[in-house]
């Protein structure tokens, strides 16, 4: 078995540290640093996909405005589409009651003409 004595090292203090000791803490410092620095750019990465998901929650929400907006729009079309198709049936079902009595009126006449040659 190998003395303490070799696998240490003087440093200016005095102080004497395992040169396994030393390697394993800075691998543990080389990961620490690897990981704030992971940490770091996983925070910003998520700070911008809450922003994102904040403009996408406003967008969502103008669009679903704009949808009832144009809900109402179709609603008031098919509305003003119903009146504009009852005051066409009026106009027509006017037109046919003229024309009915044009007739009878032409009719009447006819007769009229055609019983005072028969009785003068």
């Amino acid at each position: 078995m190998m003395s303490s004595v070799y696998s240490q090292t003087a440093s200016n203090n005095d102080c004497i540290v395992p040169c396994s000791a030393l390697k394993n803490a800075l691998k543990l410092k080389v990961e620490y640093d690897y990981c704030y620095n992971q940490l770091k750019i996983v925070r910003d990465s998520i700070s911008l996909l809450d922003s994102i998901n904040c403009q996408q929650d406003t967008i969502i929400l103008n669009k679903n405005k704009e949808i009832i907006l144009l809900e109402n729009n179709v609603t008031q079309i098919k509305k003003i589409a119903a009146e504009h198709e009852e005051r066409g049936n009026f106009y027509k079902s006017e037109v046919d009651k003229q024309k009915r009595l044009k007739n009878i009126a032409i009719g009447g006449g006819i007769l009229s003409v055609i019983l005072s040659i028969l009785f003068l």
